[in-house]
C-alpha cells in the first residue's frame, strides 16, 4: 500500500514526526509524534492546501510517495493480524470537521500512538468526504519496513492559491 505526503522540500526526508511532535494536529497533541500521510497524491495537495498560508510562504514543497513493503502485508494478513486500526466516522463526535479540531480527536491519535499497537491510523479525511488519511506510528516496530518510492517537487496551480 502507498501512502502520500506533501511538505516542504527542507523537510521531505523527515519521517520522525517532528513536525507534529512541535506543533501538534488536528489528530495529535503537541509533544506526540505522528506522521501525516494521505490515500493519494491529490488528497495530499487537498490536505496541503487546507494550510494555504504554509502554500503561500512560497516555499519548496516536495511530494513524497511511501509504501509498506510487499512481505510485511502478506505476513500480517497470514497472522491473521492487520497493521492498521480504522476510525469510522460514526465514531466521532458529530463537529469533527470544526476548525479548530475538537479536541476529541487529539486524544484519539495520542492513545493511538501511546498504545503502540498500530503501525496506522486510518481515519476520515475532513477535506474530502469518503476519503481518508493514514496517521503513520514512526516509533511502531514495523515503521521501518516503509520505503521512500519517490520523492520529488510539487508544483501548486496558482490559482489554487491566491
Amino acid at each position: 500500500m502507498k501512502f502520500y505526503r506533501i511538505t516542504t522540500c527542507d523537510h521531505v526526508n523527515d519521517l520522525s514526526g517532528e513536525g507534529a511532535y512541535l506543533h501538534g494536529g488536528r489528530w495529535n497533541s503537541k509533544g506526540t509524534r505522528i506522521l501525516y500521510t494521505a490515500e493519494s497524491m491529490a488528497l495530499s495537495m487537498l490536505e496541503a492546501l487546507a494550510h494555504v498560508t504554509m502554500v503561500n510562504q512560497k516555499r519548496g514543497f516536495c511530494r513524497l510517495v511511501l509504501e509498506i513493503e510487499l512481505d510485511v502485508r502478506v505476513e500480517t494478513r497470514i497472522m491473521g493480524k492487520t497493521w492498521f486500526k480504522e476510525v469510522l466516522e460514526n465514531e466521532l463526535p458529530p463537529d469533527f470537521r470544526n476548525n479548530p479540531a475538537p479536541d476529541a480527536l487529539r486524544v484519539i491519535g495520542d492513545q493511538f500512538i501511546e498504545e503502540g499497537k498500530y503501525l496506522a491510523l486510518k481515519v476520515p479525511s475532513v477535506v474530502v468526504t469518503d476519503s481518508f488519511n493514514y496517521l503513520l506510528n514512526p516509533s511502531h516496530p514495523q515503521f521501518a519496513t516503509i520505503v521512500v518510492i519517490e520523492s520529488q517537487p510539487v508544483i501548486f496551480d496558482q490559482r489554487l492559491v491566491k
